[in-house]
Parts: C-alpha cells; sequence; structure tokens
C-alpha cells in the first residue's frame, strides 16, 4: 500500500564512513603522541575560514551559549534575533538572563532586512548584540547589516548552522561577526548527528572564549556509544533501502492517518520550557566522521545550488518562495515554500514518497512581527540534501508542479 512510489525521498540524510571503521580503535584508544581528530577539525577550520580560532563543541546550541557568554553582557541585555527561528535558541537567551527582541523579516527574502533591523535597533535600545541567522543558508544583506551593527557599535554573532563553506562575494558566511557557530546536527550540512564549532576572527574575544572552554568537559565514552548507535541507526533509516521499507511507512501513519507529526511539533514548542546546555566539547568519533566528510562539502554545495537554481525556475510564479539571486546562488539546506494550507501540502507530498519539514522555523515574536508570523504558518521545507541522485530530484520537482 505504501510502497507505490516510483522514489522515496527522505527530509535528511545520515551518511557513515562504512568503508574505514578501524578509527574506533584511535577513539577509544589513542596514543599520547597523536593529535585528536577534533584538534585536526578545528585546525582545518582555521585554515580553511581563515579563523583565528575555532572551538569544537557538542551541538550549536552549546555554541550559540559559549558565544554569547564570551561577549560579558550585563544581566537582562537586549539582543536582537530574527523573529523567523528555530524556538530554541530565544529560550536559551532568556535561560542565560539576556533577553531575547526581534527583528522582523522582509516579504521577499524571508530575512532580517538592514531596514527592520534598524528599527529593532531603535525600539529596543540599547541593543547589546545581535545574532544573524542565516535562515536555510541564504545570503543576507550581510554588509549593510554589519556596517549598522558597527555604527552602534554592536557586536555581531553569526549563527551559521544552515550554511557551511558558502557565502556572497567568495567569502564564508561566518567570517563577518565577531564570532560564527556552527552545527552539525542531522538536518545540517556538515552531518555528524550533532556537534558544533565556535569561530572567531576577534584576538579579544577569542582569549575569553579560549577561557570559557577551557570548562568544557569531553564527553564520557558512554556518551560515545550512544551517539554513534544513534548515528548507525539514523543512517540506515534514510538509507536508500531502509528509508522506503523502515522508516517511511511509520512516518506515513503518523503524520497522513494521526496528524502526530505535526501536534508533536506545537507541543514540544509550547512546553519545552528551557534549553538543555552542556558545556562539552565535541566528541572524536564526530571529529573523524567529520574529517572524511570535509572534502566532500564544496562538491556538496555545488549541486545543492543547481537544486536550488533549478526549484527558483521551475516553481517561479507558481509559489511563494524567498528571493533566489541568480549570480549568487546558496547552497540552501531546505527550500522553503508557503502554502495556504501547508498540512494539506505535506500529506500530498509524503503521500508521492518526498517527506518534508512543517514549519522547521518558527515565529519567535508570538505574533508581534506579522511577517514572520504569516510564513511560519505556512512553511513546507523541501529535502535538499546532496545524497538526493538527480533522477530523484527531477522527479520531486515533477510532484511539487503536479501540485493544485
Amino acid at each position: 500500500m505504501f510502497l507505490k512510489n516510483k522514489y522515496f525521498i527522505p527530509r535528511q540524510k545520515v551518511d557513515l564512513p562504512w568503508s574505514d571503521l578501524s578509527f574506533v580503535k584511535s577513539v577509544v584508544a589513542p596514543r599520547p603522541q597523536e593529535k585528536s581528530f577534533v584538534s585536526r577539525l578545528e585546525q582545518t577550520f582555521v585554515q580553511q575560514y581563515g579563523a583565528d580560532s575555532a572551538f569544537g563543541v557538542s551541538s550549536g546550541t552549546s555554541g550559540i551559549y559559549l558565544a554569547l557568554k564570551s561577549l560579558g553582557l550585563p544581566a537582562g541585555a537586549n539582543v536582537i534575533l530574527s523573529a523567523l527561528n528555530y524556538h530554541s535558541i530565544p529560550k536559551l537567551v532568556r535561560q542565560m538572563g539576556f533577553n531575547p527582541v526581534y527583528a522582523d523579516v522582509d516579504e521577499r527574502t524571508w530575512l532580517v532586512s538592514p531596514e527592520s533591523l534598524e528599527k529593532a535597533i531603535r525600539r529596543y535600545k540599547p541593543v547589546k548584540a545581535v545574532i544573524v541567522t542565516h535562515l536555510f543558508g541564504l545570503f543576507p544583506e550581510i554588509h549593510k547589516i554589519m556596517d549598522i551593527c558597527e555604527h552602534h557599535d554592536i557586536p555581531v554573532i553569526e549563527d551559521c548552522a544552515h550554511s557551511v563553506f558558502d557565502g556572497p562575494d567568495n567569502r564564508f558566511l561566518g567570517t563577518y561577526g565577531k564570532a560564527a557557530v556552527l552545527s552539525f546536527s542531522t538536518t545540517k550540512p556538515l552531518n555528524l548527528s550533532g556537534g558544533g564549532m565556535v569561530l572567531s576572527n576577534d584576538l579579544g574575544l577569542t582569549k575569553v572564549i579560549k577561557a570559557n572552554y577551557a570548562s568544557f568537559k569531553a564527553p564520557p565514552h558512554l556518551d560515545l556509544l550512544k551517539s554513534t548507535m544513534m548515528t548507525i541507526f539514523q543512517a540506515l533509516m534514510t538509507s536508500d533501502t531502509g528509508f522506503p521499507v523502515l522508516a517511511y511507512p511509520p512516518i506515513r501513519v503518523a503524520v497522513d492517518v494521526l496528524n502526530l507529526d505535526v501536534e508533536l511539533r506545537k507541543f514540544r514548542i509550547r512546553h519545552r520550557q528551557n534549553v538543555a546546555v552542556v558545556e562539552q566539547r565535541l566528541h572524536e568519533i564526530q571529529g573523524y566522521w567529520a574529517l572524511t566528510k570535509m572534502s566532500r562539502l564544496r562538491a556538496d554545495n555545488e549541486w545543492k545550488k543547481e537544486m536550488t537554481q533549478i526549484l527558483a525556475h521551475q516553481l517561479e510564479n507558481r509559489f511563494t518562495f524567498p528571493f533566489i539571486d541568480k549570480k549568487r546562488t546558496p547552497a540552501l539546506l531546505f527550500f522553503p515554500l508557503f502554502f495556504e494550507e501547508p498540512t494539506k501540502a505535506m500529506k500530498y507530498l509524503l503521500r508521492k514518497g518526498v517527506d518534508t519539514k512543517m514549519n522547521y522555523m518558527t515565529d519567535c515574536s508570538n505574533g508581534e512581527c506579522g511577517t514572520a508570523a504569516r510564513f511560519s504558518g505556512g512553511m513546507v521545507c523541501l529535502p535538499m540534501h546532496p545524497s538526493i541522485t538527480r533522477d530523484k530530484f527531477l522527479y520531486m520537482v515533477d510532484v511539487v508542479k503536479g501540485m493544485k
């Protein structure tokens, strides 16, 4: 009943270096003279991003915590966030004793514009920090945003959870602000089933981050085991053979029949009061996986840019989605579409074998920012992971175009 589709495309894909698992011995019992995989990864990011420093952490959330803590803001400080955001970010800011305030997103770009940022700075004066979210990997007007923040002497943290080794003008996002935070969770461009990285180009801030990072502990072996088992499980469930047989049928029942995906997400956002922040470093298994994947990231980004261009061209004037600059096409994490009836759209796509994410980013301003509230309420995100073959991708395009 559920396996009649031509193709099955998971919303995310976990890849493992199955051909080389000899690293386990190096992780569990490293030689004293060996440089750790995490240290090598940090050095790689320093070199390729041209950063002064890089610090591997256990999650993107822990990275935001470390970067924000290192700014030394006073209690109750106003911190501007994009209203269209992941719900845990403002909760973390509030949990740290600061006051999250919001800039609305632009109708055309779905990102915080220089105009909306300037408006928010005037409204919530004094503002002590700005976290710029590079939503879905889209390119903001980063030069104008930085000029505004420099004029007001406000430090910027770049949230690069959706963007790795990509950016406008031959310069990576994550190299503009005082600090940048990358995430390596399951859905992210560098997918390690967890982990993150904090980068900084500011020598003074680097010293503070380093001092704070000293209290971050290496994860215990039990955590390594749990993470490894979860990653192997996710890899099996999202594989070409595992997803259609093991994952797709229960997802189809949960979403299409029981409507559980939507309801559980609403419950999670509504009732998750605090964000668990563990002062923990990136573990060695994740460091190894990252090093094995680094060489593929540029090629992955090029394929995602091609997919982005095709979707933007094929769906133009038929669907609402963020503006895509054909001359500076981003490597999108997901391709967001706006629907008046997003649940109906999500279920239709799932019946055709395309698993999507609905309302992945939410309006965190509680309705104060109208554009963010509108897009959040109708957002459905198409998968854009680089393991999608050309045939599967073109099938997905045809499925979307066939929607009424």
